[in-house]
Parts: structure tokens; sequence; C-alpha cells
């Protein structure tokens, strides 16, 4: 239907954005994105998604998480309504995973629903070396 193709369209030109930003902004951290039409789980993600998550994750592994990460995000979507109150962090949902050959690594994978357009998500993916800065301390930059 053309709501669906709109979606997939928006989640393309999302990734198609992405790709050509992401190099352009200096961090100490690789980041990479995902993005999700909702209607029919089309997936469009970055280069730097599929390289940062594919040291972590097989694509089974993957597949399930971006699987369980909507489904927690339309849960919350389903309780909340955009009209009635400001948007929320809260509306977030975030999953961690240490590397299994190197622990100092970390990758941590942020969703959202897009309040431009409800019927896509975007799944954050940042690579965390210990060594090179604290984490924790700089999770909200990126999520």
């Amino acid at each position: 239907n053309a709501g669906d193709i709109q979606s997939e369209e928006f989640a393309r030109t999302l990734r198609d954005t992405m790709e050509v930003l992401s190099p352009l902004s200096p961090s100490s951290h690789s980041v990479g994105y995902l993005f999700l039409c909702r209607q029919t789980m089309n997936e469009y993600s970055t280069k730097s998604f599929r390289k940062i998550v594919n040291n972590f994750l097989r694509r089974d592994e993957l597949h399930g998480l971006v699987l369980d990460m909507n489904e927690h995000l339309s849960d919350m979507d389903s309780t909340f309504t955009y009209f009635d109150e400001p948007f929320q962090e809260s509306r977030e949902v975030s999953r961690h995973f240490v590397h299994p050959e190197d622990p100092s690594k970390i990758l941590h994978v942020t969703g959202i629903i897009l309040p431009q357009n409800r019927s896509v998500s975007s799944l954050t993916a940042v690579l965390w070396d210990r060594a090179v800065g604290n984490p924790i301390s700089e999770w909200k930059m990126y999520g």
C-alpha cells in the first residue's frame, strides 16, 4: 500500500543520509545506524552498522535483536500519545554486548521509534572501547 511505500522510502533516505553524514562526525567511537520499516519489517542499515554489529552478533542473533527491540518499542508506543505529553527519553530501548574475545570492547545498541514517522524505528550501534573512555558517561550522547 502507499503508506508502506512511503515508510520504506523514508527509511532508505535516512540510511542514505546517515551513510554520507556519519563519517563527517568526529568521534573516538564507531557509530552505525539501522532503520526499520515497522509495517514490512524491512531493514536499512549503514555499512558501519553492519561492520560494528557483525563483530558481536551472528546474523540470526542480530535479526532476533531487531525483532526484540522493535517489540519493546511497540509496547511502549501503544501506551504513549505524543499529543498528551512531550517526547521522553524513556521511550528508548537499549541493549549492551561485551565482545566475546575482547572484553574491553562493548556494543551499545539504542532503539527509538522516530517521532517524524511512527512507522520507522531507528537503531544506533556504538562500539565502545574501554581503553578510549568510559562508555557509561557518554551513552546518552549517542542514544
